[in-house]
């Protein structure tokens, strides 16, 4: 967000690496936005706004207490926990907050510390037992995660199963499904609301179509190695990415989106969004059209 007057905008310039400024993260993010919607509130007061962010973690943070399922264990553990960050920098260990049960009441995800068995004293519950007690059949039967197939990395979960595994059922549970990221809630206390894109699809994603535009400016750069150099460089990159050309990729994005949702594939869908590139969406009779299609 870059606005005619200096003072007014919220670009920052970050030298990443542990020599420089260090890392940008959720942090920084926060302390950004934060700028960003205090210059929208000014400038524009009167009208309804919403961040869209990549869906990156600095991005989609949890706050520290808020229960995160890929740290759970299935059975009970003293080491399941947040980790929160004391303004001096220290991180501590502090319990995850109370869930909530699908009939309203809250769910302690901790063993009490008057537990009868020594052992689980503020210990964490584990998901088996959390589930159980949401009444979920045979939760003490279910796996932590789906066994990965002979060519896949991490779970290998099915898209459309929810309660394959107990990480699986854990996440669809309701309350965990509605949890709100650090943003999400800093957004919502200023009015405002904050959207994520699509993981892993570039052609859903502006932002990304951006950052390849700039990317292709800034390589065709001098080649220098002053600091000066390359930050003029950099801007220069960023500010050849005009608003037109901003809507232009957002436009072809909601032509994919649109061709998805009529069930095109990946490479019909990318044969209809450059068939129609002056349409905001793909005209009903794509459908038709893919009798003709080499992709069909």
């Amino acid at each position: 967000m870059v606005f005619t007057n200096p003072t007014s905008d919220a670009q920052v310039i970050f030298r990443a690496g542990k020599n420089q400024d260090g890392w940008f993260g959720t942090v920084d993010v926060v302390k950004q936005l934060s700028h960003a919607m205090s210059i929208i509130k000014r400038q524009y007061p009167n009208e309804d706004h919403m961040f869209i962010f990549n869906n990156a973690t600095i991005h989609t943070k949890l706050p520290e207490t808020t229960p995160n399922v890929s740290k759970m264990t299935l059975g009970p553990s003293q080491k399941v926990k947040g980790e929160e960050i004391r303004p001096s920098g220290q991180k501590i260990k502090v319990d995850y907050a109370p869930a909530v049960l699908p009939n309203g009441t809250i769910q302690y995800l901790y063993y009490p510390l008057d537990h009868p068995i020594e052992k689980l004293w503020g210990a964490f519950k584990g998901i088996a037992q959390i589930l159980e007690e949401r009444g979920v059949q045979d939760a003490r039967k279910l796996k932590l995660v789906c066994p990965a197939g002979d060519s896949q990395k991490g779970q290998g979960c099915q898209p459309t199963a929810t309660n394959c595994c107990a990480r699986r059922a854990m996440m669809n549970q309701p309350d965990f499904l509605t949890q709100k990221s650090i943003l999400q809630i800093q957004a919502k206390a200023e009015g405002f609301s904050v959207f994520y894109l699509p993981k892993y699809h570039c052609e859903l994603n502006p932002i990304e179509q951006c950052w390849g535009a700039a990317k292709r400016v800034y390589r065709d750069s001098p080649a220098s190695s002053t600091e000066a150099d390359l930050r003029r460089n950099m801007l220069i990159a960023l500010e050849s990415v005009k608003l037109e050309t901003i809507r232009r990729f957002a436009a072809r994005s909601q032509r994919f989106v649109h061709a998805y949702h009529h069930g095109l594939t990946g490479s019909q869908a990318a044969w209809a969004a450059k068939q129609y590139h002056g349409h905001r969406l793909i005209p009903q009779s794509i459908l038709e059209a893919m009798d003709e299609c080499p992709f069909g």
